[in-house]
Formats: structure tokens, C-alpha cells, sequence
């Protein structure tokens, strides 16, 4: 009875912290000090989840079965930090917090995948949440190439690029975001078969994803 009333109080303050997360998401100004106030805290929270985790006993993944989850996050991961280089030489500089926050919920994911393998949904949330980070890593190709061959992009077209770059993404987002919260529902199950940490970082890229939002709708 203690353990049942002492997680109900964990619950509470994780619960009450998360909705302090998306209620930032959704009122902060959508800039880049917003991005990373919210991808701080939203990995402060994943710490705590861990901890939590681990001393509930909850880590229980099979070491064979965690290495496709491992190299997918992984390669995202890769992707970013790709996307991060390339984005630091472009005049563009919000693209490097875009990355910089994706690459480090990536790279918590390969943690998480370690300690405790995703079930199916969170790991199609994944898919679907990074699949549609990537995608101004396309622009980023773009203008690299375009510096290594001696070309010129003036400012208009590359706004143009952006702007093609930003309807995607606006059209893609609220659609990437009702799957994660499907996903933060499913996974919303007994205490005894919960696991905190992928709640809590499937619910920091919700908020994410909201704020990336609410920022292309300020740039279209």
C-alpha cells in the first residue's frame, strides 16, 4: 500500500511537471531560447524517470533484442549531428538548435533503448517523430553543396527553400503529434508495468514538436 501511494505521489509530480512542459510549449515566445528552455528541462525530467526506473526495477531489457532499436536511434542520431555541422554555416542560425535539440532526445533514446527496449508504438513514435526532424536536412544539403561547388544562393531562394522546408513540416507536425500522444495514452497503463522514462520522453517530444509548430506557423 505504501509503494502504491508513494508512486501515485511520484505520478502526481511527474504529471503536474510535464503538463508545467507542454503548457511552455504552448504560451512561450516560439524562438530558440523557448527550444532549449524546454529541451533543458524536458532531459531534467528524463533524468529523474531513469533514476526513478532504476529503482523500481523497472530497467528490464533483453541486451539481444535492444540493437535494432540501438542502430535506428542511432542513425538518427548520426542524421542530426550531420544536419548540426551543416547548419552552423548557413545564416540560418535556428537550424542549429533544431538539430542540436534533436540530436540529444536521439541520443536519450539510444540510452532509453539500452535500459529498457520500446514496445512497438513508442518505437514507431520514434520513427515519426526524428523522420520528420530530418527534414531540414535537406535544405542543409542543399546550400552545402551549393558552397563546396562555387554557387551563389541569394536570400530569395533560399527562403524559398525554407519556406518549402516549413509547409512540410507544418503539414506533417499535427499529425506526428496525435501519434505521440496516442502513444503517451497506450503507454498511460498500471503502475507495476509502467515505464516512466519513455513516457516522460515521448511527452518532451510532444512538446517539442508543438513548439517546432508553433514556430513554422510564425515563419510561414
Amino acid at each position: 500500500m505504501i509503494h502504491r501511494e508513494g508512486w501515485s505521489l511520484a505520478s502526481a509530480m511527474f504529471g503536474m511537471a510535464l503538463g508545467s512542459l507542454f503548457l511552455a510549449a504552448l504560451v512561450a515566445p516560439a524562438d530558440r531560447d523557448s527550444l532549449v528552455s524546454v529541451a533543458v528541462v524536458g532531459h531534467l525530467l528524463w533524468l529523474a524517470a531513469m533514476v526513478s526506473d532504476y529503482r523500481h526495477r523497472r530497467l528490464t531489457t533483453r541486451v539481444q533484442r535492444c540493437w535494432v532499436s540501438c542502430v535506428v536511434f542511432g542513425a538518427f542520431a548520426l542524421g542530426e549531428l550531420l544536419g548540426l555541422g551543416l547548419s552552423r554555416t548557413n545564416p540560418d542560425t535556428y537550424f542549429t538548435v533544431w538539430f542540436g535539440v534533436a540530436l540529444a532526445l536521439a541520443i536519450a533514446g539510444v540510452i532509453g533503448a539500452i535500459a529498457q527496449e520500446p514496445g512497438d508504438a513508442v518505437f514507431v513514435g520514434q520513427l515519426l517523430f526524428h523522420g520528420v526532424t530530418l527534414l531540414p536536412l535537406g535544405l542543409q544539403v542543399v546550400l552545402a553543396i551549393a558552397t563546396w561547388t562555387g554557387a551563389s544562393v541569394d536570400s530569395s531562394r533560399y527562403d524559398a527553400i525554407v519556406g518549402a522546408t516549413i509547409q512540410i513540416y507544418w503539414v506533417l507536425a499535427p499529425g506526428v503529434l496525435a501519434a505521440l500522444v496516442k502513444v503517451i495514452a497506450g503507454l498511460n497503463r498500471a503502475p507495476g508495468n509502467r515505464n516512466s522514462a519513455w513516457i516522460v520522453l515521448v511527452c518532451h517530444q510532444a512538446a517539442i514538436v508543438l513548439l517546432l509548430f508553433r514556430w513554422t506557423l510564425s515563419r510561414a
